[in-house]
């Protein structure tokens, strides 16, 4: 049912659904080396892109009758870089932060007139979020000398694999230049929105 509720979403939340649906099933299939995971993964997977297809069938015909919207915006693959993520912009302050002294340290940022300023420029996590956000990086360092709690592992792992793809000159970059329709999504992937994947990912897998 949660397959069916995704794809019927559009292609936003079925594409990043897919990406960590297929995350975690690789995850899986390195901790209990076993294909179940992946194969189970792989079905949700295609559910998703089925109800997805399904439901672009009357735009499908639509284009065929009539052609292309030339009106609307012709996304190019570039703009996965003019929009795609920055660490910058999650660790600091935005420049209009109600607590003077933090949106100094925005503003001092902002002064140096750094490149590629859009509308990436909102994904300030906060100091929770921030700290969650490093929290989940140095776990991927220690595991081999501790051994964290499952879920904060896995929930690293994605937040690795989110950070890798979303940032400006990551692997979105790459896949932009074979979908550039989807090259402007990467910057609504925020380690807020990959925890909440992360974790119905997870559920729907185990």
């Amino acid at each position: 049912m949660c397959c069916l509720v995704i794809g019927s979403t559009g292609s936003y939340y079925a594409f990043f659904s897919c990406l960590f649906i297929g995350v975690a099933s690789i995850a899986r299939l390195f901790e209990d080396r076993s294909y179940r995971a992946a194969i189970g993964g792989l079905a949700l997977t295609l559910v998703i892109m089925g109800v997805v297809v399904a439901g672009a069938i009357p735009n499908i015909m639509y284009q065929r009758a009539h052609g292309p919207n030339v009106e609307v915006a012709n996304r190019q693959a570039s703009e996965s870089e003019i929009y795609g993520l920055k660490i910058t912009h999650l660790l600091l302050p935005g420049a209009g932060h109600r607590f003077p002294p933090l949106a100094e340290v925005g503003r001092a940022y902002t002064e140096t007139s750094p490149p590629l300023q859009t509308e990436n420029t909102m994904a300030t996590l906060g100091l929770i979020g921030g700290f969650g956000f490093l929290l989940l990086l140095v776990l991927l360092i220690v595991r081999g000398r501790a051994t964290p709690p499952p879920i904060l592992w896995r929930l690293a792992v994605f937040n690795l694999v989110a950070v890798l793809f979303a940032t400006i000159g990551g692997f979105a970059s790459i896949f932009a230049l074979a979908v550039p329709t989807i090259a402007t999504f990467y910057l609504g992937l925020l380690p807020a929105r990959v925890i909440e994947l992360a974790i119905e990912s997870i559920a729907t897998i185990l």
